[in-house]
């Protein structure tokens, strides 16, 4: 199947994520969802800057698109409020099944901020969901904020990877310097690693029940800059892998398996219909 001509999603964690596939929006146009607001701290919203981008890229909205503040997923990760959480994968599991979806791109979970984590969870039990309803569909993660040297160097096995040509990356360059609330990231990024930084865009295959584990006695990023927001006084409290993402994932993942009705043993994600891209896809 070609990358080009099937349907897909992406589903982010906060607005601006999607400016790291413009290419790929350009090309595939999908229907983006996006959980919060990307109001912050701060308490202003930037979903509509990534509604200018969508309409940009002939991408556009899903239904789940910024209906929740970062303060009150926040505070619904600390309360354990797994409801809300499976509320969104079900509407998504809904959207999936009902619109003929191939696949569906979504943040990789990096142990950098809970709701990236959380997005990656939620995009896995959808997928999940919708491919017991009707037939497989292919879930992909990207990198939100890790490494991307393998990517950058063509290692990434069995991705989508997309190499885009000097008018993509302008445009891409153009349209991120253009998005007001991280336009200054986009500097900042641009005068560290260049231009070249941008050009490719690797989509990974990833098993729908994949999430972030610490790696022996570390633990994420979010809950040390928690503890540092806590210190100045800007929490109360900071989200802690163990005490409330474990959790959440685990009531989820029972949710969704009581609807799935199988034993344990056949919890696996359905065989790909997509079939891994050999090279560069390049755009015009």
């Amino acid at each position: 199947m070609r990358i080009s001509s099937a349907r897909a999603a992406l589903v982010v964690a906060h607005p601006g994520h999607e400016l790291t596939l413009t290419g790929w929006l350009e090309m595939v146009q999908p229907t983006v969802f996006v959980i919060t607001d990307g109001s912050g701290q701060l308490g202003r919203s930037r979903l509509h800057s990534t509604t200018n981008v969508l309409h940009k890229t002939g991408a556009r909205p899903g239904s789940l698109y910024g209906h929740f503040s970062d303060r009150e997923v926040y505070e619904a990760m600390l309360r354990g409020e797994a409801g809300l959480f499976l509320r969104m994968a079900l509407e998504l599991a809904d959207w999936i099944a009902l619109t003929d979806v191939d696949y569906v791109v979504g943040d990789s979970a990096e142990g950098y901020n809970p709701m990236h984590d959380m997005c990656r969870i939620i995009v896995g039990a959808a997928v999940e969901l919708a491919s017991r309803r009707r037939r497989p569909v292919d879930n992909y993660e990207y990198v939100v904020t890790g490494p991307r040297d393998d990517c950058d160097a063509g290692r990434c096995s069995g991705t989508i990877r997309l190499r885009l040509n000097d008018d993509a990356l302008a445009r891409k360059i153009e349209t991120a310097l253009a998005y007001p609330e991280l336009s200054a990231e986009v500097q900042a990024a641009v005068r560290k690693d260049g231009m070249e930084g941008f050009r490719h865009e690797c989509l990974h295959p990833v098993d729908n029940r994949a999430s972030w584990t610490p790696v022996g006695e570390g633990k994420p990023f979010y809950e040390e800059h928690g503890e540092a927001r806590v210190a100045s006084g800007k929490y109360q409290r900071p989200v802690r892998y163990a005490e409330h993402v474990v959790p959440l994932r685990t009531a989820l993942w029972k949710a969704i398996d009581r609807r799935i009705g199988v034993p344990a043993a056949s919890k696996a994600a359905g065989p790909s219909s997509l079939q891994p891209v050999g090279g560069d896809v390049r755009l015009a």
